[in-house]
């Protein structure tokens, strides 16, 4: 009878230790994520937010994945958006491959600019903190013909 509990002992110890080293190896799966970033209001490659009052207020932002809109939200009035996004609606493997569609035309943010394309950034892995996993759209590009 000792050597049996003894042997379970051994054995919840093992699983105390090993179980949580093998868990943070692995990384723990994300409850939710974030995915965040501000929209500039100009065009170019590798659009950037360094020239101060260059962002685009109430703008309608996308998440497409393959095409298809996950998710959708507006930006403040500083540009700024982030969607949630429920670990069961879309796995944080799949929403690596998405895109970040700015659908509101730059001509509504300044008249000088065209009306013939979207701003659109993928997105890039921040970190993952306490179930919540952040992504960012951090590099803007002007598209042409993709509106909508």
């Amino acid at each position: 009878m000792a050597v049996k509990v003894y042997v379970l002992l051994v054995v919840l110890m093992f699983a105390g230790v090993v179980l949580p080293i093998a868990h943070a190896q692995l990384g723990s799966p994300s409850l939710v994520t974030v995915i965040s970033g501000t929209v500039p209001c100009n065009v170019g490659n590798n659009i950037s937010l360094s020239t101060p009052n260059n962002v685009f207020p109430n703008a309608t932002v996308q998440l497409r994945c393959s095409g298809n809109v996950v998710a959708s939200t507006t930006t403040n009035s500083n540009g700024g958006f982030s969607i949630v996004i429920p670990s069961l609606l879309i796995s944080l493997e799949d929403l690596i491959n998405c895109n970040i569609v700015v659908t509101t035309t730059l001509f509504s943010c300044n008249a000088s600019l065209p009306t013939d394309g979207n701003l659109v950034s993928p997105l890039t892995f921040v970190n993952t903190i306490v179930g919540i996993a952040r992504l960012a759209a951090v590099s803007f590009t002007f598209v042409r013909g993709l509106i909508g």
